[in-house]
């Protein structure tokens, strides 16, 4: 597809290497400190009762950023089986991928402390690409005369983690069916490993961290780094590092059941060149409290 492009998108889509559309990972979330869903199933369940919100704006003042809305729902039983729905939608440019998405982990108790979750995750994405109200270099290439076009694939993700209180550590393999899309593309394997610790630094204040490394076929490993201070469960600021962006978020409890977060991240490839701006912001609902079942542990990410 040689010619949907206008000169930013092009850009876009060298500099993403079509890690959204091929890996089917978030642009946004694939590290999203808000949303550890979106990088391991074993966290199913986790928040019980919980509905998340959350936009993402990539790139932003740049024509066809990539954009990510997410709608989740967390469950557990009484039985420690958790289960999360997801719905995705991701665009960049002409191309957008939404996905349905299904998680379930078995919590199993291992001592009065230690948990081992096992988790899968199943996704239905549809992939489409606007051909028709695009702009092109090549007006005449085959792909074009053909119109829109679209195509649904299935995946799954399984996922393992370790937690107590006080800290966790798992690992997640993505996309273990292999999955033909369109022509000659075909879904990248991938994996995710993460642990992190909370501690307690002063009285009503913790501190907290967590490492993510991200590796994806054909592109290259990403490593990411998150410190939080907490203050008595009402508030979270801290910083974030990755290999191409730096930034700040920050969560507050808004009520007894809502919370509220936001996220700036600063490019530190040659994307500064274009644009600064990437934000994202999210809600979090807790529709069940007080009578929900929640296992401690510290968040995965925040």
């Amino acid at each position: 597809m040689k010619s949907i492009k206008t000169l930013p998108l092009l850009l876009l889509l060298l500099l993403s290497n079509f890690e959204s559309i091929w890996a089917q990972s978030s642009v946004g979330l694939r590290n999203y400190i808000f949303s550890p869903i979106a990088v391991s199933p074993s966290y199913a369940g986790r928040t019980n009762g919980e509905l998340n919100l959350i936009y993402n704006n990539q790139w932003a003042g740049m024509e066809g950023s990539p954009q990510t809305f997410l709608l989740s729902m967390d469950f557990m039983n009484a039985y420690r089986l958790g289960s999360n729905f997801q719905i995705f939608n991701d665009q960049i440019g002409p191309i957008r991928n939404t996905s349905f998405k299904m998680s379930n982990a078995y919590h199993l108790q291992m001592s009065d402390m230690d948990f081992f979750s096992f988790g899968m995750q199943y996704g239905l994405n549809n992939l489409a690409i606007d051909v028709v109200n695009s702009k092109f270099l090549d007006p005449e290439d085959f792909i074009i005369l053909n119109g829109n076009i679209t195509d649904w694939f299935f995946n799954v993700d399984v996922s393992g983690t370790y937690y107590n209180p006080w800290g966790y550590a798992g690992i997640t393999f993505r996309n273990l069916i292999r999955t033909d899309i369109l022509i000659n593309n075909y879904s990248a394997r991938g994996m995710h490993l993460y642990f992190g610790s909370e501690r307690e630094m002063l009285p009503n204040w913790d501190f907290s961290y967590s490492f993510l490394v991200n590796w994806i076929e054909n592109l290259p490993v990403d490593p990411n780094l998150h410190c939080f201070f907490k203050y008595r469960d009402m508030m979270s600021v801290g910083a974030t590092f990755s290999r191409n962006s730096i930034g700040a978020a920050y969560q507050i409890t808004a009520a007894d059941s809502y919370k509220l977060f936001y996220s700036f991240n600063f490019p530190l490839s040659q994307l500064a060149y274009f644009t600064r701006q990437n934000h994202a912001v999210g809600i979090s609902i807790d529709m069940i409290k007080p009578s929900r079942m929640v296992i401690e542990s510290p968040l995965f990410f925040l």
